[in-house]
C-alpha cells in the first residue's frame, strides 16, 4: 500500500504538481473503497504545504516592488497627468488602489505607440504587447479578455463586461403620425364604437310612441345618416345641430358633447408633447444592412483589442463585393475617427467598444449605438506571463468587486451623464409637423366631392323614374 501510494504520488508530483495530487483518490485495500488521497498522512501533509504556498500569494506583500503599466490615453478610462507620471480613469484608478493595497510601485508608462499589437513576420511584436515582450512593462492598463489572446499574455480577473457596436450621429425625426397615434388602437376601437352606439341609439329612440300626439306631430323623424351626421358634428364640437334633434334627444345630445369634451381634454393634454417630440429613427440594423441600404461608411480604429478580426472579416466581404472597398476605412487615431463621424457632411459609423465610446462621447458630438452588438467580451488587465503577483492581483481585484469599488469606478467614469447636450431652444413648427392635418382635410375634401357625385347621380337618375312614372300615368 505505502509503495503503491508512493509511486502513484510521485506520478502525479511529476505531471500534474502537488496541488493536483492532493485532490485524487485511491483504493484503500482496508476500507475496500476509494479514499480521498488528504486522508494519507503523507499526502495531508502535501495538501496543506499547497494551501500554505496559496494562501501566502493571497496575501503577499510586494514591499515596494515597481510595476510598470502602459496604455496609450482614452477620456475616462486610462489618462496620464503630472508629466505622464500618473494615472487616472476607471483603469488607472483601480491600479492605483491595487497598488495601496498590495504595497507595491505603480509606474504608469503613456505608450506612444496606439495599437494594441500583434505579432510580426519577424517574430517580434508591436503596440501594447510588444511594450510586454521586451520587458519594458509587466501590465496593460486595460484589454479584453480573448482566447487567441492567450498565448501571448495572461489576463487578470475580469473587471466588467463591454461589447462593440456600430455608433453614427442619431437622426432625429418627427412623429409626423401623431395624429392617429395619439390613441392607442384599443381606445381608437372604442371611440369608435361608441359613436357607433350612440348613433343608433338615437335613431331606435324616436322609434318609441310618444303619447303626446301634438309633440310628436311638431318634431320630424330624423333618419339613420342624420343621426350619424349629428353625432359625429357633436363629438368633433363642430356643425350646426338643430333645435329639433337638440329637444327632442336633449339627454343623449348632452352626453355626447360631455363625453367629446372628455376626449378633446385627453388629445390636448398630450397634444405640445406629442407633435414636438423626436425620435431616433435607426438607418441600419447591422453592418450587412448598412452596406445594402445606406450609404454610411465604417470607421474602425486600428488599435483597438479586436481589430485583427474586424479587419478580416471587413476583408472578406469586400473580397465577395469589391464596390465596398470605399465603404471602409481604418483610422490610425481615436481622435480623427471622432472627427470625422461628429463634423464630417458624409455619413459614417463607427466600430467601437462600449466603455470607450460611453467615456469620449461626452466630450464630441451626441452619438448613439444602432443596431446590434458584436464581440462581447469582459474588460481585464493584461499581465505579463512571468509575472510572480498574478495571483495576488487576481485576488486583490476579488476583494474590491465584493466591497463595490469596481462597480463604484465604473459608474462615477463612465456612467455619469452626458456633458455634450446642449440646451433646446424654440424652434417655429414646420409642415413636417403638421402635414397629417393637411393629410386628413385633403382626404376629407375628395371624399366629399365622391359623395357630393353619388348623391347627384341617385338624384338624378330618382328624377328621371320619377317623371317616367308621371308620363305613364
Amino acid at each position: 500500500m505505502i509503495v503503491r501510494a508512493s509511486l502513484i504520488l510521485t506520478i502525479f508530483q511529476c505531471n500534474f504538481g502537488n496541488d493536483i495530487a492532493t485532490g485524487g483518490l485511491i483504493w484503500s485495500k482496508y476500507q475496500q473503497n476509494f479514499v480521498q488521497l488528504y486522508t494519507i498522512p503523507r499526502f495531508a501533509a502535501l495538501m496543506s504545504e499547497a494551501q500554505a504556498r496559496y494562501r501566502s500569494f493571497e496575501f503577499y506583500n510586494m514591499h515596494k516592488e515597481s510595476v510598470r503599466a502602459s496604455y496609450n490615453e482614452v477620456s475616462h478610462v486610462a489618462s496620464f497627468y503630472d508629466n505622464d507620471t500618473k494615472a487616472t480613469g476607471v483603469s488607472g484608478e483601480l491600479w492605483i488602489l491595487l497598488a495601496d493595497y498590495l504595497n507595491f510601485t505603480l509606474i504608469p508608462m503613456k505608450s506612444k505607440e496606439g495599437m494594441f499589437g500583434k505579432r510580426l513576420e519577424n517574430g517580434s511584436y508591436s503596440g501594447l504587447i510588444g511594450t510586454m515582450k521586451r520587458n519594458e512593462s509587466e501590465v496593460i492598463l486595460r484589454t479584453g479578455l480573448y482566447r487567441f489572446r492567450m498565448r501571448d499574455l495572461d489576463y487578470s480577473t475580469p473587471i466588467y463586461k463591454t461589447r462593440y457596436h456600430l455608433i453614427t450621429r442619431p437622426e432625429w425625426h418627427y412623429d409626423n403620425e401623431w395624429i392617429i397615434t395619439m390613441f392607442s388602437k384599443k381606445s381608437w376601437c372604442l371611440i369608435i364604437s361608441l359613436f357607433v352606439v350612440l348613433s343608433m341609439l338615437g335613431y331606435f329612440l324616436q322609434k318609441i310612441p310618444d303619447k303626446n300626439s301634438k309633440r310628436k306631430e311638431s318634431s320630424p323623424d330624423f333618419n339613420l345618416s342624420d343621426h350619424i351626421f349629428h353625432t359625429f358634428a357633436i363629438m368633433c364640437s363642430q356643425g350646426y345641430l338643430p333645435t329639433n334633434y337638440h329637444k327632442k334627444f336633449k339627454i343623449l345630445s348632452i352626453s355626447k358633447s360631455i363625453f367629446s369634451w372628455l376626449v378633446f381634454l385627453t388629445f390636448s393634454a398630450h397634444l405640445i408633447y406629442r407633435m414636438t417630440n423626436k425620435r431616433v429613427v435607426p438607418p441600419f440594423e447591422d453592418i450587412e444592412s448598412l452596406f445594402e441600404d445606406t450609404d454610411y461608411t465604417i470607421l474602425a480604429f486600428r488599435g483597438s483589442m479586436i481589430f485583427e478580426s474586424f479587419e478580416l472579416k471587413m476583408r472578406r466581404m469586400i473580397a465577395a463585393n469589391p464596390d465596398l472597398k470605399d465603404r471602409v476605412m481604418f483610422m490610425n487615431t481615436r481622435e480623427d475617427m471622432y472627427r470625422k463621424v461628429c463634423y464630417s457632411k458624409r455619413k459614417y459609423a463607427i466600430f467601437e467598444v462600449q466603455d470607450t465610446f460611453m467615456a469620449v462621447s461626452r466630450f464630441v458630438c451626441e452619438l448613439l449605438p444602432v443596431g446590434r452588438s458584436y464581440y462581447r467580451t469582459w474588460i481585464t488587465f493584461g499581465i505579463r506571463k512571468d509575472l510572480p503577483y498574478k495571483r495576488a492581483i487576481d485576488i486583490a481585484i476579488i476583494k474590491m468587486h465584493e466591497v463595490g469599488l469596481v462597480d463604484g469606478l465604473r459608474d462615477r467614469w463612465l456612467l455619469t451623464k452626458l456633458e455634450n447636450r446642449k440646451r433646446s431652444v424654440f424652434k417655429m413648427i414646420d409642415f413636417n409637423q403638421v402635414y397629417m392635418l393637411f393629410y386628413i382635410l385633403t382626404v376629407g375634401l375628395f371624399v366629399s366631392f365622391i359623395v357630393l357625385g353619388i348623391e347627384h347621380i341617385v338624384f338624378f337618375y330618382e328624377s328621371k323614374s320619377a317623371a317616367e312614372k308621371k308620363s305613364i300615368k
